[in-house]
């Protein structure tokens, strides 16, 4: 770094700022600090912005964090009597809440980068409450951001396999703003899955099965349950989704600045469809079904 950006000749503000920063040995400190906890909510990051995760891992994973940064800064006796869902109510502005700063787990390496630094008593103690500081507000925020997915989390946590062929479904969890069909014939439903014998192994491919099953009249049985929880379980829990959808809108451009709304969602419905299969536009085969529904009246 010194050689780098050291030279006099060197006039790039930026590297000279750079420099500056690493050049300070508290601020090289505090980025030993916080190298590990950036790299494990760059993981938790990486599964929010995954195709590939489901809602009820994700939140998990949130969890088990969560329980990871609580042992670094809660009293071990608070710890051992709240669960993770008490540990989220819980108030930080009580002073037997949090550690001490001499016993808060900040992790060893910085720990050793500090005690062989050249810093003073006064300044060693300054950058470990400063790093206390930013673990107890890491905490909060992670308590407002479970906080926030918790409803979700309960409900869709109970129609995960094995968990709903194998407990009772309170009534509680068939309300709004998730089930809109009536709580009677949403527990008669559910009462008459759990007593039939299902092909699918997932989760996923259980509901998928649920919502296409057919009566001896071939009508739908279980309909209004199966597509609910499929929407329940759709909800994303970032805004990658979104962020996706929106890259794809430079559709409509200065030359295209009549096209309609409905033309534009049915653009962007090809472009992600085409997205989340993997293929390119030539590679599509359209269906008969498909086929048969293009008619004079798709170019009115």
């Amino acid at each position: 770094m010194s050689a780098l950006f050291s030279a006099e000749e060197n006039d790039n503000k930026d590297a000279k700022a750079i420099y500056d920063f690493f050049k300070d040995l508290c601020l090289r400190l505090l980025l030993i600090f916080l190298d590990l906890i950036l790299s494990q909510i760059r993981k938790l990051n990486d599964q929010l912005q995954s195709n590939e995760a489901d809602n009820i891992s994700i939140f998990e994973e949130l969890q088990t964090y969560f329980r990871l940064l609580a042992s670094r800064v809660l009293n071990p006796a608070i710890l051992c009597r709240n669960t993770d869902v008490q540990l989220c109510f819980l108030s930080p502005e009580s002073h037997f809440v949090f550690l001490h700063d001499d016993h808060v787990d900040y992790s060893g390496n910085f720990i050793k980068a500090v005690a062989s630094s050249s810093l003073k008593s006064e300044e060693k103690r300054a950058i470990r409450h400063t790093a206390v500081k930013f673990l107890r507000a890491l905490f909060i925020a992670f308590q407002c951001w479970l906080l926030a997915l918790m409803e979700l989390f309960l409900q869709t946590s109970s129609f995960k396999l094995p968990t709903f062929m194998e407990k009772k479904i309170q009534p509680s969890l068939l309300k709004k703003p998730f089930f809109e069909a009536d709580i009677s014939e949403l527990e008669n439903q559910v009462c008459d899955i759990q007593a039939c014998m299902w092909r699918a192994k997932t989760t996923e491919d259980f509901w998928v099965e649920v919502f296409h099953h057919k009566n001896l009249l071939s009508e739908t049985s279980y309909y209004p349950l199966a597509e609910d929880v499929l929407k329940m379980m759709a909800l994303p829990t970032s805004n990658a989704d979104v962020e996706r959808v929106f890259s794809q809108m430079n559709v409509k451009t200065k030359l295209r600045n009549r096209m309609l709304p409905v033309t534009l969602n049915a653009l962007l419905h090809c472009r992600y469809g085409l997205h989340l299969t993997g293929k390119l536009i030539h590679e599509f085969e359209p269906t008969n079904n498909m086929l048969k529904q293009f008619t004079s009246s798709t170019y009115k």
